[in-house]
């Protein structure tokens, strides 16, 4: 049995290195990947299946003393893919790539 509106296959992972530079500073890398399956809508008889699809994300970060500075990325391959259909015709389209740099500073 499969609720309506919700994936009945998920999954994700992640792995992250990080490398010392110096004393002090240290540069890291991650990536990750997230699968969300299929999604049927039903109503009074009628069905919509909204296909699965499969998202990369990623990151790169450098911290030296209290500074770290990051650059991060969610669907990093920009792919077209249907967040969710509903039986009354309404399709929202998933986030396209999202890329976020920062600079911070840890007390």
């Amino acid at each position: 049995m499969q609720f309506g509106e919700v994936p009945k296959h998920t999954a994700s992972a992640w792995a992250m290195k990080a490398f010392d530079i110096d004393e002090g500073s240290r540069l890291r890398f991650g990536a990750g990947v997230r699968y969300v399956g299929s999604v049927l809508s039903t109503t009074e008889g009628w069905q919509q299946r909204t296909p699965g699809y499969t998202l990369v994300d990623a990151l790169a970060e450098w911290e030296r003393d209290n500074w770290v500075l990051s650059l991060r990325a969610s669907n990093l391959f920009d792919k077209r893919y249907f967040a969710a259909c509903r039986v009354y015709g309404d399709c929202f389209t998933g986030n396209g790539r999202n890329v976020v740099g920062s600079l911070g500073y840890r007390f």
